[in-house]
C-alpha cells in the first residue's frame, strides 16, 4: 500500500483546475489529485516528439501513466499523440492509466471535465486548433464542460493501482512511465525505495516523465543520484549512468 506522509507545504500547487485534497485527522495534506488539461509544467509537443524519436522503431513500446488523477492528462497526451503522429500513434494504445484513489478513477472513467478559460489557449495550441476533433464541448457558465470523444476513450484503460507495488513487478524495457507530481507526498524512505527500484528495473530503453511539483521538492535530484539523466525535454529522464550495483 502506498505510504504517504503529510507534506510540509500545505499551499495549493499552481497547476490544476480540478482540485481534490485529501487530509489526515490533523488537517495536514496527505495527497492531492490536482490536475488540468494540457498542464503547463511540460511541453506536450516536445514530449511527443521525444517519444516518437526514441521509440519509432520499437514495436513493443508502451505508455503507463501512474497518479493519473481524473484522467485529464491522459486525454491531453492522447490528443497530442494523434495530432502529431497520426497513424503512428496507434502502437502506443491503449495507454495504461492508474491512480491509488478510486474516486479519481471513477471520474476518469466518466470523462466529463470543467475547462476554465485559462486552459483554452493551451488546449487550442497543442491540438493545432483541432480541439473539437477530440473533445465535445458544452457551454456551462464560467466553465465549459468538455468530454473526450468515444474514439479517444477507447484508447485508454483506467484502473486503481499503487505505484510502489506495481513498480516492483513492472517490466520497464521500452516503457514510457509517467509518474508525475506524486513523489513529494511520499515519506523519505518510500521515495528512496521507489527511485531505487526504478533504477534497478529500468534500462536505457525506459523513459520517465515527472512533474514540476516533483522538482520543487528536489525529487529530480534524487533521480539523478540513481543515474537518471535529464533529457532535452523538460521533466523527461532516461537511465544513462545506472548506479544499480553501487547501492
Amino acid at each position: 500500500m502506498l505510504a504517504i506522509s503529510p507534506v510540509k507545504n500545505n499551499n495549493q500547487p499552481s497547476f490544476g483546475i480540478y482540485f481534490h485534497t485529501v487530509k489526515d485527522n490533523m488537517h495536514n495534506v496527505v495527497y492531492r489529485g490536482d490536475t488540468r488539461l494540457f498542464r503547463d509544467d511540460i511541453d506536450w509537443n516536445n514530449l511527443v516528439d521525444f517519444i516518437d524519436n526514441k521509440y519509432r522503431n520499437k514495436k513493443d513500446a508502451q505508455i503507463i501513466m501512474h497518479a493519473c488523477s481524473d484522467g485529464e492528462e491522459v486525454y491531453s497526451l492522447l490528443a497530442v499523440l494523434i495530432e502529431r503522429l497520426g497513424a503512428g500513434a496507434e502502437k502506443y494504445f491503449p495507454i495504461i492509466a492508474k491512480d491509488i484513489d478510486p474516486w479519481h478513477i471513477s471520474l476518469a472513467q466518466k470523462g466529463v471535465y470543467d475547462m476554465a478559460s485559462v486552459e483554452r489557449p493551451d488546449a487550442s495550441y497543442y491540438t493545432r486548433g483541432n480541439f473539437s476533433k477530440y473533445f465535445y464541448e458544452y457551454n456551462s457558465g464560467k466553465y465549459s464542460v468538455v468530454e473526450p470523444k468515444e474514439f479517444l476513450k477507447k484508447k485508454v484503460q483506467f484502473s486503481t493501482g499503487d505505484i510502489l507495488e506495481d513498480i516492483k513487478v513492472l517490466p520497464l524495457k521500452n516503457k514510457i512511465l509517467f509518474a508525475r507530481n506524486f513523489m513529494p507526498y511520499l515519506d523519505k524512505e518510500d521515495a528512496y525505495a521507489y527511485v531505487k527500484t526504478l533504477a534497478q528495473n529500468a534500462d536505457d530503453s525506459t523513459t520517465l516523465v515527472i512533474g514540476g511539483y516533483d522538482k520543487e521538492f528536489d525529487r529530480d535530484k534524487l533521480l539523478e543520484n540513481f543515474g537518471f539523466n535529464r533529457t532535452y525535454t523538460d521533466c523527461v529522464y532516461e537511465l544513462k549512468n545506472s548506479l544499480k550495483y553501487l547501492y
